[in-house]
């Protein structure tokens, strides 16, 4: 009777382990996952949509003396054209062919093909951008930032 007892309160403390061990692993393989979202939501953020918006953004309003005249000499009325330098478009394209793989195929290419409609101004260093070739481009990347940034948020909470 005793090693009936014996052997039935080893049962329950293996079946007690047992159940802590594998709510142990599944907590810690959750928080992989986690971490590991994390550190790809950071890299996109990073490498790819933060700098692509912030260039767009600087594209479309930045105020920098050559870039406004440049601008202001388009003379689109009631349009604001992208005004973009040379070495952030080069920096854009690179940074697509780089880290593409974190856009959609089909956002990417198409993101491409406008930045190919850039035309020469008469300041050497910029190019011009129609807003209607760029425009969804920027909002599509914005939009996909804040969504990233809301996720990370989260994950670090």
């Amino acid at each position: 009777m005793l090693a009936t007892i014996t052997q039935a309160v080893a049962a329950f403390f293996m079946i007690a382990l047992t159940y802590g061990l594998v709510h142990y692993a599944k907590a810690t393989i959750e928080e992989g996952k986690k971490d590991r979202r994390k550190e790809t939501i950071e890299k996109q953020l990073e490498n790819l949509y933060s700098p692509l918006r912030e260039t767009l953004w600087r594209a479309k309003k930045g105020n920098e003396y050559h870039r406004r005249t440049t601008r202001e000499s388009i003379q689109r009325v009631g349009v604001i054209d992208y005004v973009i330098e040379n070495e952030e478009l080069d920096d854009i394209l690179t940074r697509i062919k780089t880290f593409g793989h974190y856009l959609d195929p089909e956002e990417g290419e198409r993101l491409t093909q406008a930045l190919g409609q850039s035309e020469e101004t008469e300041h050497p260093e910029y190019r011009q951008i129609q807003n209607a070739y760029i425009d969804s481009h920027f909002n599509y990347i914005d939009e996909k930032r804040k969504r990233l940034t809301e996720e990370l948020v989260k994950l670090t909470k």
